[in-house]
């Protein structure tokens, strides 16, 4: 259940970033479509902006629960604490790009 209510944070987290703030664009994107910032490209990628949120919310996850969300075993606590990072954010890479494609294509249907 812990690993689903993650998913969905960065799912809204992801959502709420790439939708909902313009603010985070530049002016001269929202005006011509134009990336001229990093944030520019950054945001319209569901998979590159999913990967963001994957590891800030396995990072906000381990303050709340005092343990990291652990994928992985063994070893010291950086390494297998670095590489759950890593694949939580992966993972929600391609749940948001998996969900951003799905979205696209009901709304396309419809």
């Amino acid at each position: 259940m812990a690993l689903f209510i993650l998913l969905m944070a960065a799912t809204g987290l992801w959502f709420g970033l790439s939708n909902k703030l313009p603010s985070l664009y530049s002016k001269e994107f929202l005006e011509t479509g134009k990336p001229v910032k990093f944030t520019d490209r950054l945001l319209p990628c569901s998979y590159c902006t999913g990967f963001h949120c994957g590891w800030l919310t396995w990072l906000a996850w381990w303050p709340v629960t005092g343990s990291p969300l652990s994928l992985a075993t063994g070893g010291p606590l950086w390494a297998s604490a670095g590489v759950s990072c890593l694949l939580w954010a992966f993972g929600c890479a391609a749940w948001c790009y998996l969900f951003d494609v799905a979205t696209k294509w009901l709304e396309v249907t419809e």
